[in-house]
């Protein structure tokens, strides 16, 4: 027990002194009055405040105690001195409080005073401080790593534990899952002092035949080696319950404080929902491998018919040119030859046109147009293009479109008119000689009024599709492999492009197929009505006896044109084409070429452009849009016509966005370059001024 009586005076004064300077640590003497004043501080006070000397230390503190403490825990420590003065059973008071030193930092400081009676003052306080901003941030830290830690992986893990050190294997548990809290009995809790022994104890938990790797994977070594190279350490487990196995992982972290201790963080997770979606996921990818697989199989199944499907029509070509070109004097041979490069030539547009066109939809380019037209001269110019296949096979073809009552539609004519020619074309391939095919469309109300259900069914009563082949008659690549179809060529792509359109347009396909007996295709469209008038129905039987009104028939002799192509070989064969009618073509080389003929012309000297558009100096659509800017009449008003290989359907969209009327992909279809002319030159013709 310290005593409380003290006898003051210089003499003990200086031994204080000399036995102050001498402590290790700050000590000061100070009055037990209001103004709290200092008698005495040693050096080591100074330099806890940063104070290189007593003066200055004197002059920042007014050398009084309170003088010494932060503004904002003055009262605080005064309350906890005076409390423990009376309350103290030792005699020793202890506060922390802070000091604010001489260059602003802020320190933390651990106070030991003792209270005793002067016979000079009323009484006094003298004092041990040390600095103590370490300990108690070290103290703050691990207080709020626990709490963040608690808080964080509280809301990841079922269970966390913290070790504290893996020499010593000293752990704590900070939470617990519901389903563990009854697994260990409290005595067996208070002997475990080893994290090693509560996972091993926990391990019975886990299913038998995982538990030997689960005991290995949570050594103190491998705990410690590899969490040092990665930043969560799993370890996969698996538990039993009466409803099934579950799927666990304790996950271990390290963390480094600021001290440079070491701490690992457990924690038990139920990732049941977790590894099942994963193994989900890993069982689509081998299914989409296998897919991919398959495709790729198909693909070279499919590369592997192509060459033997191009070289087929090529071989023709080059076969009969080559006769042709040896019988220059025979007429009749080389007509012969001629029509069979001509049917080879359309055979391997068609293998060309079918492969670019599935690409395109492949990558999702395809853009369909919004226009209105006329589903009865679309269906009549489908049996236009179809007419001499039908004929050449001596079918018999009927129509019955009785049941339209809105002809005239919004949507894409172009792809829907290819779609109609797919079908149409495979049920002419597909049918023997002298079959029978038809073509009935179908109108039912839909509950929004300005749409029509649209119905157009496809009949034929040729070789018809098993069973098993109808399942993959939409893939890509899939052909039916029997002798009925053996020497029938195609790309197995041409069903796959139909089904994929008919979606883009928002309808659907269906097939009903009896093998040896026929085939039904239903298309199902739903179109804007363009005009709600009822245009009435009719039945039609389309005689397919009559001949196409070819180029030559048609007479349109003093009339001009203007071609605009770069290509000698293509100017020469449009030249040609055009020239059967008795037209007057002039020939411009290029855009620029084009717009400046068309400048210098007298309004009607020319009928018609046809524009390419792949042209160097200005492209075919900068030269219409540039004929179209001319502040004349008739330069807004004369028909431009499209001739290019550009052919899918934004093509199309291009073209009529830069003011042309119509458009005809390369190689040229003579029979879309007679109906143009028949109806752009017809209508111009009164008003046109020939020289």
């Amino acid at each position: 027990m310290f005593s409380r009586q003290f006898t003051l005076n210089e003499e003990s004064l200086a031994i204080i002194r000399q036995f102050g300077e001498h402590m290790p640590g700050g000590f000061f003497l100070y009055k037990a009055d209001e103004n709290e004043e200092l008698l005495y501080a040693n050096k080591a006070v100074c330099d806890i405040f940063g104070c290189s000397s007593l003066e200055e230390f004197k002059e920042m503190t007014g050398f009084t105690f309170r003088g010494m403490i932060h503004p904002e825990d003055c009262e605080r420590v005064s309350n906890e001195i005076r409390h423990q003065i009376a309350n103290a059973e030792d005699e020793v008071d202890h506060v922390e409080y802070r000091i604010v030193r001489k260059d602003g930092e802020i320190r933390w400081i651990d106070d030991y005073g003792h209270y005793v009676e002067s016979d000079v003052y009323r009484g006094l306080y003298y004092v041990f401080i040390s600095d103590i901003t370490d300990q108690r941030l070290k103290a703050e830290s691990d207080k709020a790593l626990r709490t963040a830690v608690i808080e964080a992986l509280t809301r990841v893990y079922d269970s966390v534990w913290m070790i504290h050190s893996l020499e010593t294997q000293r752990f704590e548990l900070l939470r617990i899952d519901k389903e563990l809290v009854h697994t260990m009995p409290a005595s067996e809790a208070m002997r475990i002092t080893r994290f090693s022994d509560a996972f091993a104890f926990y391990s019975r938990l886990v299913l038998e035949e995982d538990r030997p790797g689960f005991l290995e994977a949570v050594t103190p070594e491998n705990i410690d080696r590899n969490t040092q190279n990665r930043l969560i350490y799993s370890v996969p487990f698996r538990r039993v319950f009466e409803t099934g196995i579950r799927y666990y992982r304790l996950e271990f972290a390290r963390l480094v404080l600021k001290t440079g201790e070491v701490r690992i963080v457990a924690g038990f997770k139920d990732v049941d929902e977790e590894v099942r979606k994963e193994q989900q996921i890993q069982q689509a990818l081998r299914e989409a491998i296998d897919a991919a697989n398959a495709s790729n199989r198909a693909k070279s199944d499919f590369l592997s018919s192509m060459s033997h499907d191009i070289r087929t029509p090529m071989n023709g070509i080059i076969g009969m040119t080559t006769i042709a070109m040896s019988n220059l004097d025979n007429r009749e041979r080389v007509a012969d030859c001629l029509r069979k490069i001509a049917d080879s030539s359309d055979h391997l547009l068609s293998l060309i046109n079918e492969v670019l066109d599935m690409n395109k939809i492949e990558s999702g380019k395809i853009e369909l147009l919004e226009e209105e037209f006329s589903l009865r001269d679309l269906i009549g110019s489908m049996l236009a293009m179809t007419r001499p296949q039908i004929q050449a096979r001596g079918h018999a073809f009927r129509l019955d479109m009785d049941g339209l009552r809105h002809e005239r539609v919004i949507g894409d004519s172009r792809r829907i008119q290819q779609v109609f020619v797919n079908i149409l074309s495979n049920a002419i391939k597909y049918t023997p000689d002298g079959g029978s095919i038809s073509l009935t469309v179908r109108e039912t109300p839909t509950k929004t009024h300005d749409f029509g259900h649209y119905q157009f069914i496809f009949e034929d009563n040729g070789f018809g599709m098993t069973e098993e082949f109808q399942k993959h008659l939409f893939e890509p690549f899939a052909r039916a492999n029997d002798r009925q179809n053996a020497g029938i060529q195609g790309t197995g792509l041409g069903m796959t492009i139909t089904r994929n359109l008919v979606r883009m347009m928002g309808g659907d396909i269906g097939v009903d197929s009896v093998y040896g007996k026929g085939s039904r295709f239903t298309v199902n469209l739903y179109l804007k009505i363009a005009d709600a008038r009822d245009s009435g129905g009719c039945t039609v039987k389309e005689s397919v006896d009559a001949p196409l009104h070819s180029l030559e028939e048609m007479s349109l002799a003093g009339k001009r044109v203007l071609l605009a192509e770069d290509q000698d070989l293509n100017a020469e064969i449009a030249t040609d084409f055009l020239e059967m009618t008795g037209l007057e073509v002039d020939w411009a080389r290029d855009g620029d070429q084009v717009v400046e003929k068309m400048a210098a012309a007298p309004d009607g000297y020319y009928s018609m452009i046809f524009m390419d558009i792949q042209m160097p100096n200005r492209n075919g659509y900068q030269a219409a849009q540039a004929i179209r800017a001319m502040d004349r009449e008739w330069c807004r008003q004369i028909p431009i016509v499209a001739m290019t290989a550009d052919a899918f359907t934004d093509d199309v969209l291009n073209s009529r966005r830069a003011g042309m009327n119509e458009h005809i992909a390369k190689p040229i279809d003579i029979d879309a370059l007679a109906r143009i002319l028949s109806t752009y030159v017809k209508e111009t013709e009164s008003g046109a001024q020939d020289e």
